[in-house]
């Protein structure tokens, strides 16, 4: 036979285990046993086993003593606690990881209640001040004024409202995006006639304001060639012309220069194969390193002092990196502090190759004179506008106050009404069903839909109500006459 210690005794314990024997030979003397316990034993295969050794004495009358050894195997029971301690930790981990998140979720929290009410204390100052001034002029206007003191309060409640509608339409598109509600409508976009375009607006604006220490310079491929490209016409100039207009903001003195390269003009490791890289440069502020990210988020600016200091909503770059990412682009800027920043995005570069379009040159369509035309309109200041607007045509106006008396005058006068302005928003009946109902009349009639409506998929229930073609208000007088003379003739 074997010894049982070379059998079942790891080499660790093995002295430990000589001593148990020693003991154990002295127990008949002593009646001292080993106190129960966990020890490692080995198996057949050398494998450490984990037990629970128990020892007692049994003594009979006349005989030695006799030692009983029992040990239980716990080996499932230490593989169920390694599993229990394993899930355990596991879970202990998870809440702490989910406490971590709470409280970054709280903050967050804190922070987004924080810069909206911020955004909407900036939004009232914003707001509130061309109003000041609209509602102030208007009512300085008298006849006892000489002209030119009347045109220069006229043009101060013109740019008012100008500045009112910009941020306005700032606040609808922020909405519109957060509601996913921003439609891209792909067609033929001619970039070099559009900055070129921009070019001279802007450098008119500065004239105007009398600014001498800003200049605007434009950088652009093939000048005399037009570059076709498919893309959103509107979006991309809304994209471009807030840029322009944040350097020419942020540069008090200096130059602001914007352009594109063609791809494979420009050594760039951030511009992909097949996209136009566009940049607006200036030798403005700048914007500190751990700010150029944090500037494109909603509801974010740089430093609240800048937005009092240079105004606007804060909410152009944030609109302009949702419409760059719209079109299938990116943007980003590159900037130093005290010496400028340049802002980059990119666009696709894919050739229009569709039928090119019709100019969008103002044509100077006249309307002609001794036409008849319906307005539908609730609001008795809106109707006297487009009373005026259209007085220099000689036409005749018929003015319904409500869906249904637009549909009762058209039913009465239907062979001599050559155009309808419609409102949409009206009592009684809306233009839309007033719309319906008086093309089911007259088919052809034409009619011109005039509304504050923004949001996405307002243009597609209009036409599908029976609409030519639609206006926003506030209405431009060119762009009026332009769609009422095409309609018309």
């Amino acid at each position: 036979g074997k010894y049982l210690g070379d059998l079942i005794i790891p080499e660790n314990i093995k002295k430990e285990f000589e001593l148990s024997l020693i003991k154990a030979k002295s127990i008949e003397t002593t009646g001292e046993l080993s106190p129960p316990g966990e020890i490692t034993l080995k198996n057949k295969a050398g494998g450490d086993v984990p037990v629970f050794s128990l020892h007692t004495i049994v003594k009979v009358k006349n005989l030695k003593p006799v030692i009983y050894c029992l040990d239980f195997d716990l080996s499932e029971r230490k593989k169920a606690e390694e599993k229990l301690r394993q899930a355990h930790n596991n879970l202990e981990k998870r809440v702490d990881e989910r406490t971590a998140e709470l409280v970054i979720a709280k903050n967050r929290a804190e922070e987004s209640d924080h810069l909206k009410t911020a955004f909407l204390a900036n939004m009232s100052h914003e707001i509130r001040t061309p109003l000041n001034a609209i509602l102030g002029f208007s009512g300085l206007l008298t006849s006892d004024l000489e002209k030119g003191t009347i045109n220069n309060y006229i043009n101060i409640i013109n740019n008012s409202g100008a500045q009112l509608l910009g941020i306005i339409n700032d606040i609808i598109d922020i909405a519109k995006i957060e509601a996913g509600q921003i439609k891209i409508e792909n067609s033929e976009c001619n970039i070099n006639t559009f900055l070129k375009e921009l070019l001279t607006s802007k450098k008119q604006r500065l004239i105007e304001e009398g600014t001498v220490k800003k200049e605007i310079r434009i950088n652009i491929d093939n000048d005399e060639k037009d570059i076709l490209i498919r893309t959103d016409p509107t979006r991309f100039k809304q994209i471009v012309t807030n840029l322009v207009n944040n350097a020419i903001k942020f540069t008090e003195i200096g130059i602001v220069e914007f352009g594109y390269y063609l791809p494979g003009n420009i050594d760039n490791k951030k511009v992909h194969e097949n996209e136009l890289l566009f940049f607006v440069k200036d030798t403005g502020i700048g914007i500190k390193k751990n700010q150029q990210e944090i500037i494109f988020e909603r509801f974010r600016q740089v430093e609240n002092s800048l937005t009092k200091r240079y105004g606007g909503t804060g909410l152009g770059l944030a609109i302009s990196k949702s419409l760059v990412l719209k079109l299938g682009g990116r943007i980003w800027v590159e900037s130093e502090v005290g010496k400028g920043s340049v802002f980059y995005f990119t666009v696709p570069y894919v050739i229009y190759e569709g039928e090119k379009l019709i100019s969008t040159e103002k044509d100077n369509i006249s309307i002609k004179e001794g036409k008849t035309i319906l307005i539908a309109e609730d609001e008795p200041s809106n109707y006297h506008i487009l009373e005026i607007l259209l007085s220099d045509t000689k036409s005749k106006l018929l003015w319904a106050r409500n869906g249904q008396e637009a549909v009762d005058i058209f039913t009465e006068n239907k062979d001599n009404i050559d155009l309808i302005l419609m409102d949409i928003q009206m009592p009684i009946k809306n233009g839309l069903v007033a719309t319906k109902e008086i093309k089911a009349i007259k088919k052809d009639v034409p009619i011109l839909a005039q509304t504050a409506y923004a949001l996405s998929g307002d243009r597609e229930r209009f036409m599908n109500a029976g609409c030519d073609d639609y206006i926003s208000k506030p209405i431009e007088k060119d762009l009026l006459f332009e769609k009422i003379g095409r309609l018309i003739n």
